[in-house]
C-alpha cells in the first residue's frame, strides 16, 4: 500500500496506513523544524558574552554601564520634572496654562 501523487501535486491515499505513515512524516517533519527554530532563537537571545580579559576591557564595560545608568537617571528627572504631581496619571498639569 504506496501513496501516489497525483499529476495535479496532491497526494492520493489508498488505505488508512497510508494515511498514518503520511501523519508521521509531517510530525517529524515538525519536531525537526521546531528544534531548528528553538536553536536559532537560543542563538539570538541569549549568547553569553565574553567576560573582559583585561583591565581596559573592564573599565570599558563599567563605564558603558555607568553611562546607561547615568542616562536612565536623567530621563526619569526630565519625566518627573514635566509631568508633576500626578499629571501623566490625572491629565492635569501642575504649571499653568497661558
Amino acid at each position: 500500500m504506496t501513496q501516489n501523487v497525483a499529476d495535479n501535486g496532491e497526494r492520493q491515499f489508498r488505505s488508512l496506513n497510508d494515511i498514518r505513515l503520511y501523519k508521521e512524516e509531517l510530525k517529524k517533519r515538525i519536531k525537526r523544524d521546531e528544534d531548528r527554530i528553538a536553536e536559532k532563537w537560543d542563538y539570538l537571545f541569549h549568547r553569553e558574552e565574553d567576560a573582559p580579559q583585561n583591565k581596559a576591557q573592564k573599565f570599558a564595560k563599567m563605564l558603558s554601564l555607568g553611562s546607561g545608568v547615568f542616562d536612565g537617571m536623567m530621563l526619569g528627572w526630565k519625566l518627573y520634572r514635566k509631568y508633576q504631581e500626578g499629571a501623566l496619571l490625572f491629565g492635569k498639569s501642575s504649571k499653568k496654562r497661558r
